[in-house]
């Protein structure tokens, strides 16, 4: 394992790295399906954005936590994009509570975790931090990296 991330906002939830694709397919088989702490998880490879394999240079990605309402693409874009351009927006459902918002600069992204992080939105505080993993699954297996969904 290289790097983990577990949501402290929505409890159930945590990034894995490993050093190898073949390690992260070992682990998802491993633990897929199994019990953990009295509860069966699901383990599996993140996905890339629609598109994303084209994109040459990756967006920078906020991680927006601690969503209490039931919330669309409109509702995160009211909120987000009045600091420049959005270009993806992915929202959970399952389980629900944190979204991502990619935009075209890091600047932009860095000016908003300052202004929104700890700001009461969608129901409640939220918390807005710029993800690590800013590379789509493919460049990462191409680096023989893999990362796993807990």
């Amino acid at each position: 394992i290289t790097d983990t991330w577990v949501a402290k906002d929505t409890p159930g939830f945590a990034f894995v790295e490993f050093s190898t694709v073949e390690q992260a397919r070992a682990a998802l088989e491993a633990k897929n399906k199994s019990d953990c702490f009295g509860s069966e998880i699901r383990v599996e490879f993140t996905r890339g954005n629609k598109g994303s394999q084209a994109k040459v240079a990756q967006k920078p990605r906020l991680f927006v936590g601690g969503i209490k309402d039931a919330i669309e693409k409109e509702d995160l874009k009211k909120v987000f994009e009045p600091y420049g351009t959005v270009t993806d927006i992915w929202i959970a459902h399952n389980p629900p509570g944190f979204a991502f918002v990619e935009y075209e600069s890091l600047d932009v992204a860095k000016q908003v975790v300052e202004e929104l992080h700890g700001s009461n939105h969608f129901g409640g505080e939220i918390k807005v931090q710029i993800t690590k993993g800013q590379k789509n699954r493919r460049q990462r297996e191409r680096e023989n990296k893999g990362r796993t969904l807990t």
